[in-house]
């Protein structure tokens, strides 16, 4: 995903022929024919060839810094998938190549014109002709070009994840994701009383002497279909299924969250179903506020999740450090 970096704002279509044709004007074009229509003829051809650079380059290097989006790793796909229809982004892609072979061929066409012209007034005409061919091009790439400004936009926010262990932190929104986010990877990020206040997929890493393990704090998910799920939710399944190697799965038994613990039960349930290669840890949040009936209605869980229960921040420390890695850069 390095070539992410590469993708430089892509500027509305007037400022491409904006650009071109200020820097045409300003060239100086020194040649001195056998006659003046010989003259003439010469800078005509000299000022195609030059609107024709001014104008392909731009386009092919907006064309070729795009990734190949067949290539790129399957979590990365499904990311944009969430936002745009890949048939038409390569569309709108392969629309800027073509668009700098049409100005390649009309370039051509109009040298040919130009050069057997009988009349400077012609010269004239043709090259006159020719520049609005040009605008004519680039004006119908206008929503082109606004479409992709917005694609580079969005790839720009894509979290960039290392191809290491990694742990994903899960739950419903509001558990305390962000929190124990924040004291495992030393990091200070936003948190708010309100759900969805994890708008996309933080990256940080834990460090404990020489080993450094990749951190997800995923946006909270809500027990549904992923058909029914907002962009922000399917950021977080999407993650757990390409990116993960194990999940700290969060739970609030205080229900502060604004979810029973019984529903937030049956969503570790449906997790760690759906997800069976991964390694499941479940740890109950907001310690501080838990009274006897809460830790009766901890104690009185089935013997089966015992295996999955962390009992102290340490517990997670040893859970998450524990190796476990699968290779994540793969296609679907």
């Amino acid at each position: 995903m390095n070539k992410i970096e590469t993708i430089g704002k892509i500027e509305k279509y007037s400022f491409y022929l904006d650009t071109a044709f200020n820097r045409l004007s300003k060239q100086r074009f020194e040649i001195v024919g056998k006659d003046k229509l010989e003259t003439k003829k010469i800078i005509a051809t000299k000022k195609i060839d030059f609107l024709k650079k001014e104008l392909t380059t731009p386009l092919r290097r907006i064309h070729n810094s795009f990734p190949s989006f067949t290539t790129m790793p399957a979590f990365y796909q499904n990311l944009l998938k969430l936002q745009f229809d890949l048939v038409d982004v390569r569309k709108n892609i392969s629309s800027l190549n073509g668009s700098a072979i049409l100005i390649e061929d009309f370039s051509r066409k109009y040298i040919e014109k130009v050069r057997f012209s009988r009349e400077n007034n012609i010269v004239s005409k043709h090259l006159s002709e020719y520049f609005g061919k040009m605008k004519s091009v680039f004006k119908k790439l206008k929503t082109t070009m606004e479409e992709l400004e917005n694609l580079r936009k969005y790839i720009k926010s894509f979290p960039v994840i290392q191809d290491t262990q990694t742990i994903s932190i899960a739950g419903l929104p509001n558990v305390g994701k962000t929190t124990i986010f924040g004291k495992l990877t030393n990091s200070f990020p936003e948190i708010n009383s309100y759900p969805f206040t994890t708008k996309q997929i933080m990256v940080g890493y834990f460090k404990n002497k020489d080993k450094s393990v990749q951190l997800l704090d995923t946006p909270g998910a809500l027990n549904r279909d992923f058909e029914k799920m907002n962009n922000v939710e399917k950021q977080a399944i999407l993650a757990l299924k390409f990116l993960s190697d194990k999940v700290l799965f969060l739970i609030d038994p205080t229900e502060f969250c604004g979810y029973t613990f019984e529903d937030q039960m049956k969503l570790f349930e449906k997790f760690k179903n759906k997800f069976s290669d991964k390694e499941f840890g479940l740890f109950f949040t907001k310690k501080d506020m838990f009274n006897e009936d809460i830790e009766n209605k901890i104690n009185n869980l089935d013997e089966k999740y015992n295996k999955f229960i962390l009992k102290s921040e340490n517990d997670i420390v040893d859970f998450i450090t524990k190796d476990k890695y699968k290779k994540i850069y793969k296609k679907e």
